[in-house]
């Protein structure tokens, strides 16, 4: 199987992949987004060959959403110490980039499932 990863319009390409299916005619790719902020749908494209089969070939699309994060900081005047407040606002960010980390990762995990099983239903069905 060879497939890309282009943005909805057909554009520039985003990720090539290719690979072997399993004795079940399943076969997985992953790779990391990159996070803009906003919502960006994208369109993969598949294609499947084999001996004595002819060859197929099948799209879908998903959207990654950003997560959707709430920040609270807190901050402390504590008159002995000039940077009481900034330590526990650092705290804060590091505790939010890893909670938005985890986020996306999820979300990527799970568009990626839903594409794979979408690709692999639809060349079953173009192979009948």
């Amino acid at each position: 199987m060879v497939g890309k990863v282009t943005s909805m319009s057909g554009g520039a390409v985003k990720e090539s992949f290719e690979g072997t299916t399993d004795n079940d005619g399943q076969m997985s790719y992953s790779w990391k987004i990159r996070e803009n902020g906003k919502s960006t749908k994208y369109k993969v494209t598949v294609q499947a060959s084999a001996a004595a089969y002819q060859d197929v070939t099948s799209s879908t699309s998903f959207k990654v959403k950003p997560a959707s994060t709430t920040t609270t900081t807190t901050s402390t005047n504590d008159p002995a110490s000039n940077d009481a407040g900034s330590s526990s606002s650092q705290e804060n960010l590091n505790q939010h980039n890893n909670n938005f980390r985890e986020a996306l990762h999820d979300t990527i995990t799970d568009f990626r499932h839903e594409i794979i099983k979408g690709i692999n239903e639809s060349i079953r069905n173009d192979l009948r």
